[in-house]
């Protein structure tokens, strides 16, 4: 199922059960280390570990092209450049988080982001609520990335906060 934290912030499988097919040769060794270090899986809403934040486009004259001294990365629904779309000035940011696109044909793209940024429009922070290792984040992030095709709906594909709050990790 999905996975409990140790104290050193390592994932892995639980014992006695059904291995599933880990698909990356980098996760193939999380889960290793996960388990040597006595982690156990278990089902995890995402609102258990995370706040979903929901973005606000910055205002027209708040958005750059290039980066200049004091800005801060925008994430918008944009699937290049992590989700960066362009730079604004903001007293406060974020660092360190996922970031997930809301909706059209890429939602539910989740990334990374590893410098400050802001959220912006077509787009949602997945922000811890305790500290987790980027490594941990990264491991969610694909776990997530995996139900994409669930976010698909009959006009235009879209994440509901209230479905990713309630989302179970497997």
């Amino acid at each position: 199922q999905l996975f409990i934290l140790g104290s050193n912030s390592t994932i892995t499988r639980t014992r006695g059960r059904k291995a599933k097919k880990i698909l990356s040769p980098q996760l193939q060794k999380l889960a290793k280390e996960f388990e040597v270090n006595g982690g156990e899986w278990q089902k995890t809403k995402i609102s258990e570990l995370f706040d979903i934040v929901s973005g606000k486009q910055p205002n027209l004259h708040n958005r750059f092209d290039f980066k200049e001294e004091g800005m801060v990365n925008t994430i918008t629904g944009a699937t290049t450049m992590n989700g960066i779309n362009f730079y604004s000035y903001s007293d406060e940011s974020y660092n360190n988080e996922l970031t997930i696109s809301k909706d059209g044909e890429y939602a539910g793209t989740v990334f990374l982001q590893t410098k400050p940024f802001i959220i912006g429009g077509h787009c949602m922070g997945i922000i811890a609520k305790s500290e987790l290792s980027n490594l941990v984040k990264v491991y969610i992030s694909t776990l997530i990335n995996k139900v994409r095709p669930m976010w698909g709906g009959k006009d235009r594909p879209s994440v509901q906060k209230n479905r990713l709050e309630n989302l179970e990790l497997e």
